[in-house]
């Protein structure tokens, strides 16, 4: 298999994963390298670099599930030395490389791409931006990628490799989900994709890090914690706030927000509670209490979990309304008291 032995070396040698398919295939696009980087230094904005890119780990289930060899990498804060980044990259020899960009890292990315282009010496990388920033300045973005992935990406960057990788008759603008140039610099946009309904279709999300310092939230943070991680229950929002990207990029109302399946919720927590020693979870939804009726039954969940001891006490923070726990102008007590249990 191709680059065997660079694999072990990385594994051994570098603060990174490399999750190496099992499939034995004859891919021309086969190595593909994930990337999350512009959030430190200067162009450090957010509060939420200790939140591991969740979306990053879906496209990895998803591509070490279809036969192709991953790398994630996402640079944290006084973590990551970025020439490690850099010689990790190298040593990988992508033939592809997805980056990640929110608007306000966007520059660092372009620079940490500059950087990266001159060391691999003319190799004929692929590039594609997904993230808000594709999504949203697609106009701005495209000159600099061969492709952009609008919203979701599983399902867009599934069908585009095999478009690449020639195991699919379909021709480019015939994939949803893309913006591309074409021949002559115009700004082609192949369409909305159907939003993704089983979230839990390629199981967990990949992880690369259990030993956050925090959770880079502000709530507080109980003295029996043990360990960070981030966690998706549901995609999406009902509502269509002026400042948000959702509207625009997964839509508004009931049928935008998409729920995960409570068992596959509760099984992703026990394996991360058991093996990494993980009771601390902070959700990447929009607004994860929401919907009363999936409250309810993953509430269900969790709590025959804690009764069977596959876990012990865990807690769930996040970004959440209080639609749930008010019925009809009161407190829903019984609904607030088995969440509470379910905890």
């Amino acid at each position: 298999m191709k680059n065997t032995l660079l694999f072990g070396w990385l594994k051994n040698n570098m603060p990174y994963q490399i999750f190496e398919s099992k499939k034995k295939s004859v891919k021309k696009v086969k190595n593909i390298a994930l990337v999350d980087v512009g959030r430190t230094g200067d162009e450090r904005q957010s509060n939420n670099e200790n939140q591991y890119n969740l979306a990053l780990g879906y496209l990895g289930a998803m591509l070490l599930k279809e036969g192709y060899n991953v790398l994630i990498l996402q640079e944290s804060p006084g973590v990551d030395d970025r020439e490690n980044l850099l010689n990790t990259l190298v040593g990988f020899s992508p033939d592809l490389i997805g980056y990640s960009s929110f608007s306000y890292q966007f520059k660092g990315t372009l620079k940490f791409k500059k950087e990266l282009e001159k060391r691999l010496n003319g190799k004929g990388v692929i590039s594609i931006l997904g993230g808000i920033h594709a999504s949203m300045s697609p106009k701005n973005s495209a000159k600099y990628f061969d492709y952009l992935v609008f919203s979701e990406g599983e399902e867009t960057l599934k069908e585009l490799l095999l478009y690449l990788n020639k195991s699919i008759k379909k021709e480019l603008n015939e994939i949803q989900g893309l913006y591309f140039l074409d021949h002559n610099r115009k700004l082609i946009f192949t369409g909305r994709r159907e939003r993704i309904i089983n979230l839990d279709k390629y199981g967990a999300p990949l992880r690369l890090h259990f030993d956050l310092p925090n959770s880079g939230m502000v709530t507080p943070i109980p003295d029996d914690v043990t360990g960070f991680a981030p966690i998706t229950l549901s995609r999406g929002c009902i509502r269509a706030c002026a400042f948000c990207t959702n509207k625009e990029m997964m839509g508004c109302g009931k049928k935008a927000r998409v729920m995960r399946n409570p068992e596959d919720i509760a099984k992703e927590i026990k394996k991360l509670y058991n093996k990494h020693n993980v009771n601390y979870f902070y959700t990447h939804d929009e607004d994860y209490t929401y919907d009363e009726e999936f409250i309810d039954k993953l509430s269900d969940v969790l709590i025959s979990y804690k009764k069977d001891k596959k876990f012990g006490q865990i807690y769930i923070a996040g970004m959440g309304s209080i639609a749930s726990f008010y019925k009809n102008g009161k407190p829903n007590k019984p609904l607030i008291k088995k969440f509470a249990k379910a905890g």
